[in-house]
């Protein structure tokens, strides 16, 4: 989905975005 899409973009770019993408997981999962 293009929501994975995203995300994967974050994780790459890492820094401030891979924080977000951490913090995003952590409420999506639980």
């Amino acid at each position: 989905p293009e929501k994975w899409d995203t995300y994967r973009r974050s994780l790459v770019t890492g820094g401030k975005g891979s924080r977000i993408v951490v913090t995003t997981r952590k409420k999506m999962w639980g």
